[in-house]
């Protein structure tokens, strides 16, 4: 996996270093309470959220979400959807059949207002901020989940919540690289997916390479429940490929110089944002912004990574 990320160095020789303590606790209390975290040790009951980010791929979401609700009724889940200020209906869709598990908390809309143009980064972050589970999944809208999905992952969890757990098979271009679950502690401490990353690619295996560095586990955690892609997709990604080398480039210069925390700049999860399928009112929320190493931590970080990598 890491060889094909260009980070073979990263996980082959580097050794993950104990985190400090207030960042294993979550520091950023301020910012994160205000969006309903929880930055606390591992949990006997935990809750998953599937983190769903669209927009305009209503064809996918009528054949997934769903079976997936049902499959999972059992388990303490919700699916956090954010709409990318979608121009397909999807809206109405969400209005029309989603209103019973909306009313239930097994479901949240959330839409973005203003977004012209799909950007992964971003709207994973805006997902996952609105999410109000202890395991926040990165999960397309053209993936399922079942009950084998839920109980892989809260086994994991429960080895070692200071982990990211990645439901990719194993298999390139299946539809499953993006299945990243990683606990809400550890998304805030890394700083959720580089939104200065280009709008496409790379960004859930960015993500793992630098909580690598900052002393999380990984563990693969692949589970059987499909993925597809219909034709058509409306996400408008002309050039992807280009986008994903220019991001793994990216990527592997902000690693070797020891930037392990992402959107320390400009924060991540900003958005003019519109809640449930009855609200009309917009709330402009700001950005949350990711707590820093200290300058000594970060100059040596940054030195011993470009010693790996030479």
């Amino acid at each position: 996996f890491f060889r094909r990320s260009l980070f073979p160095v990263v996980t082959m020789v580097c050794c993950a270093r104990p985190c400090r303590s207030h960042q294993l606790n979550g520091a950023d209390l301020s910012s994160a309470q205000l969006n309903g975290a929880d930055l606390s040790s591992a949990k006997t009951n935990p809750k998953i959220s599937f983190c769903t980010g669209v927009m305009n791929r209503l064809p996918h979401l009528q054949k997934t979400l769903l079976k997936n609700i049902e499959a999972t009724k059992a388990y303490n889940v919700e699916f956090s959807i954010l709409d990318y200020n979608s121009s397909d209906g999807f809206r109405e869709w969400m209005s029309q059949n989603m209103k019973e598990h909306i009313k239930s908390g097994k479901v949240t809309y959330t839409q973005e207002t203003t977004a012209k143009s799909f950007h992964m980064a971003k709207v994973k972050n805006l997902a996952h901020r609105f999410a109000t589970g202890d395991i926040l999944v990165s999960l397309d809208g053209d993936n399922y989940v079942d009950a084998e999905t839920c109980e892989k992952l809260l086994a994991a969890y429960k080895r070692n919540p200071n982990s990211i757990f990645h439901g990719w098979s194993g298999t390139w271009q299946d539809g499953t690289c993006g299945r990243l679950a990683v606990p809400k502690d550890v998304f805030y401490r890394v700083g959720g997916y580089d939104e200065e990353l280009l709008p496409y690619g790379f960004e859930e295996r960015d993500l793992i390479a630098r909580a690598h560095h900052l002393g999380v586990q990984y563990q693969r955690v692949p589970w059987k429940a499909g993925a597809f892609e219909l034709a058509g997709d409306h996400t408008n990604r002309k050039g992807e490929n280009d986008l994903n080398a220019q991001n793994i480039h990216r990527s592997h210069e902000n690693v070797t110089h020891g930037k392990f925390i992402a959107n320390l700049t400009h924060g991540w999860g900003a958005g003019k944002i519109m809640h449930g399928i009855y609200s009309k009112s917009v709330i402009d929320y700001k950005p949350v912004h990711p707590v820093a190493h200290d300058e000594e931590r970060e100059a040596t970080d940054a030195q011993l990574a470009r010693l790996l990598f030479r």
